[in-house]
């Protein structure tokens, strides 16, 4: 069986035949830098974070230069709420693809949790994303500096995009509380 089989079955969302795949082409070839990514992969389509983090940690290890698998690695690690790590993958995932917005956001979501907020404000500007969920992260990082008018005033442009997002309502509540 080949990776193209493999990646044709996630595709078409056979998990256990794509993860059947991949495990005989792993035993096979160990050091597939791309198979063990897409192994990662199945296993968080499964649902399992915590056993897809370290194939992801594998794949990138294998293949430090694909930001494809950098990205992903910093995701799964942003997911399982490992924000010193995921802040480090990300820097990672910038030096390949600087200026990506997305990675540019998880490690502004990361730093933000991590109390770092001055720092995941720029990283949110740099992004230059225009999205509800962006602008309710920006408006939270900024109350936590104190900067209740531009809090105020991205919470209120990510209820503009999101009018259901309770969490830009909420943030407007607090920036106009305070």
């Amino acid at each position: 069986m080949s990776f193209e089989t493999a990646l044709a079955q996630f595709q078409g969302g056979d998990l256990a035949a794509a993860e059947a795949t991949l495990a005989n082409l792993l035993h096979r070839e160990p050091m597939h830098a791309g198979a063990t990514h897409l192994m990662g992969a199945v296993r968080h389509a499964q649902g399992d974070l915590a056993a897809a983090a370290p194939l992801f940690e594998r794949a990138f290890e294998l293949a430090p230069h694909d930001a494809n698998i950098a990205f992903n690695r910093a995701a799964i690690l942003a997911a399982l709420k490992r924000h010193s790590e995921c802040a480090a993958a990300c820097a990672a995932v910038l030096a390949l693809r600087p200026g990506d917005p997305e990675a540019l956001f998880m490690h502004g979501a990361s730093l933000a949790a991590l109390a770092r907020h001055e720092e995941a404000l720029a990283n949110y500007e740099q992004a230059g994303l225009d999205r509800a969920d962006l602008h309710v992260h920006r408006a939270a990082s900024l109350l936590q500096v104190q900067r209740f008018e531009a809090a105020l005033a991205a919470a209120a442009r990510a209820c503009e995009l999101a009018p259901k997002n309770p969490d830009a309502h909420y943030h407007c509540a607090l920036a106009l509380g305070a």
